[in-house]
C-alpha cells in the first residue's frame, strides 16, 4: 500500500498520512468532532440562506416563497 502525506487543511493536522483510504495517526474521536463541526456550521449555513429567502420573499410579497422559506427554517431547526 502506498501512504501519501497529508496537508493540513484537512484539519488533522500536519504529522497525519493517508494510507489505503484511512487516516493514520489521529484519534477516531478528533476525526468524529470535526465531523461534527462541519455539520454544525453547514446547518447553520442552511438556517442564514432560509433567513435571507424569508427576506427576500417578503420584500417581493411572494406568498409561496415565503412558505417556501418558513418551511426551510422549521426543517433546519
Amino acid at each position: 500500500m502506498q501512504s501519501a502525506r497529508v496537508l493540513s487543511s484537512n484539519g488533522c493536522g500536519p504529522d497525519t498520512t493517508v494510507s489505503g483510504g484511512r487516516i493514520v495517526g489521529v484519534p477516531v474521536a478528533l476525526l468524529l468532532l470535526h465531523d461534527l463541526r462541519e455539520t454544525y456550521v453547514t446547518a447553520h449555513a442552511a438556517e442564514i440562506a432560509c433567513v435571507i429567502l424569508g427576506q427576500a420573499a417578503n420584500a417581493e410579497r411572494d406568498a409561496e416563497l415565503v412558505a417556501s422559506a418558513e418551511q426551510g427554517l422549521e426543517e433546519a431547526d
